[in-house]
């Protein structure tokens, strides 16, 4: 039975509307109860500025889910026969990759970084890591595996949102709300593309 990549798709993306609506309405228009009573931890709970909050966890998950779809493709790419032997290393670095991203997001790395040295943490770490993600995603997916546009549209264009999201701060003046957000529509596009892959290398797709 395939997995059902577009309503897994919208599935998320509902969900993730939902947490940003949950932020909006956290900080535009905090809860109280009729006595005056501020309700500090359900805010804390949705607020995308705090440490953490349930997006934060919601988006460690997505990369979680990532980096273990990378190692499924990985073992029915070996299974099969797989691309080049010498580009064999692709999707474990790959998994790496998020499982590392995860445990960032996990620690709130960036944030404390760029509260502590600013700008710095996010030019001189932040966007080079970023351009060289999407150089070498770029350069498997349109030369190595140029035949299959769908798998380059999935997980291109959501690094590239992703990339957006994360450098948000930096590049351009964007909100808390529009970055976070950026990045788990990003890592969403990804995991549907790992997803897709699977599918194809089982045969269902």
């Amino acid at each position: 039975m395939p997995i059902p990549i577009r309503k897994i798709f919208w599935s998320l993306l509902a969900v993730s509307a939902l947490l940003a609506a949950a932020h909006l309405w956290v900080t535009l228009a905090p809860p109280i109860s009729p006595t005056g009573f501020r309700y500090d931890a359900l805010i804390s709970a949705f607020n995308l500025e705090g440490e953490a909050n349930i997006p934060n966890w919601f988006s460690i998950v997505l990369l979680v889910c990532v980096a273990l779809a990378s190692l499924v493709i990985q073992k029915l790419r070996r299974a099969a026969g797989g691309v080049k032997p010498r580009w064999n290393f692709f999707w474990p670095v790959f998994a790496v990759t998020f499982l590392v991203l995860s445990l960032e997001e996990a620690a709130r790395l960036r944030e404390v970084l760029y509260h502590t040295l600013f700008n710095k943490a996010i030019n001189y770490v932040y966007i080079p890591f970023g351009l060289a993600l999407v150089a070498l995603c770029s350069f498997y997916f349109f030369l190595i595996e140029r035949q299959d546009r769908a798998l380059q549209r999935w997980i291109i264009g959501g690094l590239v949102l992703f990339v957006i999201g994360g450098l948000g701060g930096a590049v351009f003046d964007a909100g808390t709300l529009l970055k976070e957000w950026l990045e788990m529509v990003g890592v969403i596009l990804v995991l549907c593309g790992c997803l897709r892959e699977i599918n194809v290398l089982a045969g269902e797709g």
